[in-house]
């Protein structure tokens, strides 16, 4: 039995393709909702397959089994065999927490681990760990048969069917999972704007008509849309229109249909699929898409350069040859209609696109205003992304520049998702907030929700927000928080410029600077902090915060460190941040970086510990 807990159809589509590749063993899959975890007991073995949501939780598709597990009591599944494969980013601080959890409440109440917890990172071979992973279970199981090709005689294959004028009018309705909702505005937040240079807009969802309900410093996800004009040339290669209807099924090698579900829902056109089912971006790993290349190229110059990628390739992911070649492969080609186009005569057919492509994930932003002040709609603040690779080409971030392209009227598919990012429930609770950049999206969702709390003549507690940009024009809602300042709704406001002349100064420059008036807010046993946005800024915060304390506060290391605990124990301590990764070298240097300096800091705390024993 293979389960899964997912967000963004990451951990169900590993799932599935372990199922398949599995199949002599009769798997099966689920989603973790779906089963009844009374049957665990019954169970010979079970796979389970969960990413990490929010601050270290389970997707809301795995709560209650979690929960319900470590409702057990010890020995109660003493013959139950598991094996869990936990996925994440390393960006993120509770990488992989969730598998974590799920392994420990497994093992706590007796059942036996076959193969010890692997955790995939998203930034450095994901799919490599999958496949460590299922290879180890495979030989447990006495097999060896886990081959990535899904079309094999060992296993079923995905057969899609075209669908003629007389079996579409048979269709019925399909029913809508995602609701779509209107844009109202769509405002550019920056003073100035080049044309092709940086953009941050303003963009306002409208949800009157709908069921949805949200709190303040909630998450809205974001389905977006690909380009029609890679969905043109895919379909072009492919010899069909956009519009062609088709379905699809898993057929066992004896010509009988398999009960596996395909990759999407069916019947369907191929321009739906493409455009808003499938992530058409190029994406590590390349491996699979350059073995389907390398199978169906028919000209002996492009197999050749196929076969040598692969070779390259198989050098291992941390080779210095490898690591250029995809370093190569990212900086020239922004899409797989942009790899296809390399080798023209390789064979390209949807059944490949629909194996080998991931799902669109959904994006989340940050929700940057309050039902309290607007019950109705839905605010955020997105920044355009768009670089230039070291080859010269642009590479466009899809969903903010999706959004960006959007005009008043047209309808974007979103869904809501719930978030620990709180205000204070007490009002006169003091507020620290750290937000450069759009990070301030979330906190000036709190302020609408004081200013809607002053309007009630509630009292309100101090509250300083330290916001960080570029210079002047980069200065994001900054009338309304001049405003909201004058009122006295946010108590503090520090801007910190790091463009503005020759010192760059950053927000953890201004909180060093202000350091005994910070600590006087910090350590008020009530107040609140929040940081919002990039994840290593978070940290380069976190870290001035340490010398504060240990500096102004006279704490020792220890007690720092707990004094920071402390708060997030009794959820004063909030951080809802993000990491972009656009340089696979660069964000496997930055790792190791980090992993080399969370060990000397590590190493540090062990020999301060150990001074302070002595000492005592």
């Amino acid at each position: 039995m293979l389960l899964y807990a997912s967000e963004t159809g990451t951990a169900e589509g590993f799932a599935r393709k372990a199922a398949r590749q599995l199949q002599k063993f009769n798997s099966k899959v689920m989603a973790l909702d779906e089963y009844q975890p009374d049957s665990l007991a019954s169970e010979k073995l079970i796979l389970i397959v969960t990413s990490t949501f929010g601050n270290g939780e389970m997707p809301s598709n795995g709560k209650g089994f979690l929960q319900w597990v470590k409702q057990q009591p010890k020995g109660s599944l003493d013959g139950l065999n598991y094996s869990v494969l936990g996925i994440g980013s390393t960006v993120y601080e509770h990488f992989c927490a969730a598998g974590i959890a799920v392994d420990k409440a497994l093992a706590k109440v007796g059942a036996n681990c076959i193969v010890p917890l692997h955790k995939g990172d998203e930034i450095k071979g994901q799919a490599d760990t999958f496949k460590q992973w299922l290879d180890l279970i495979s030989r447990v199981l006495g097999s060896d048969e886990t081959s990535g090709d899904t079309t094999t005689s060992t296993g079923s294959k995905l057969t899609v069917s075209y669908l003629s004028d007389a079996e579409i009018a048979t269709i019925p309705p399909v029913s809508v999972e995602i609701a779509s909702v209107p844009i109202i505005a769509n405002d550019e937040l920056l003073k100035e704007v080049i044309p092709g240079s940086r953009s941050t807009r303003y963009i306002v969802f409208d949800i009157s008509g709908t069921d949805m309900q949200y709190e303040t410093g909630d998450h809205v996800a974001v389905y977006p849309c690909n380009l029609l004009e890679l969905v043109e040339r895919l379909c072009q290669r492919m010899r069909i229109t956009s519009n062609t209807y088709f379905t699809a099924q898993y057929v066992a090698p004896d010509g009988t249909t398999t009960e596996d579900k395909p990759p999407v829902a069916v019947p369907t056109t191929v321009g739906q699929v493409l455009g808003e089912e499938l992530d058409l971006s190029l994406r590590e790993p390349f491996n699979d898409l350059l073995h389907y290349l390398y199978s169906t190229a028919k000209d002996p110059q492009d197999k050749q350069r196929l076969e040598t990628w692969l070779e390259i390739l198989r050098l291992g992911e941390d080779h210095p040859d490898s690591l250029t070649l995809k370093k190569t492969i990212a900086d020239n080609f922004m899409s797989v209609a942009d790899l296809f186009d390399e080798f023209p005569s390789a064979t390209i057919i949807l059944e490949a696109l629909l194996e080998l492509l991931p799902k669109q994930k959904p994006r989340l932003y940050s929700i940057s205003s309050s039902p309290v002040l607007y019950p109705n709609q839905v605010q955020i603040t997105v920044g355009v992304l768009q670089i230039t690779t070291d080859a010269g080409k642009t590479r466009q971030g899809l969903c903010s520049n999706y959004l960006a392209s959007l005009k008043t009227g047209d309808r974007v598919r979103i869904s809501l998702r719930t978030s620990g990012f709180r205000p204070p429930a007490d009002p006169l609770a003091p507020m620290l907030m750290v937000g450069p950049g759009t990070g301030v999206s979330p906190l000036i969702a709190f302020l609408q929700y004081r200013e809607a709390l002053q309007k009630q003549d509630i009292s309100l507690g101090e509250a300083s927000l330290y916001f960080g940009c570029r210079n002047h024009n980069d200065f994001l809602y900054g009338e309304q928080l001049v405003k909201w300042q004058q009122q006295n709704i946010l108590t503090g406001l520090e801007v910190a410029y790091s463009r503005l002349n020759d010192r760059k100064v950053y927000v953890q420059t201004l909180i060093q600077e202000q350091s005994k008036e910070l600590w006087q807010l910090l350590s008020h046993p009530q107040c609140h902090y929040y940081v919002c946005g990039d994840a290593k800024m978070a940290d380069d915060v976190f870290e001035v915060f340490m010398t504060i304390a240990k500096t102004v506060g006279q704490l020792s290391h220890i007690e720092a460190v707990e004094f920071f605990d402390k708060m997030k124990q009794e959820k004063r301590f909030f951080a809802d941040v993000w990491g972009v990764q656009l340089n696979f070298k660069q964000a496997i240097k930055q790792v190791q970086k980090d992993n080399y300096s969370k060990a000397e800091k590590w190493l540090n705390r062990v020999q301060q510990t150990q001074e302070v024993l002595v000492s005592v």
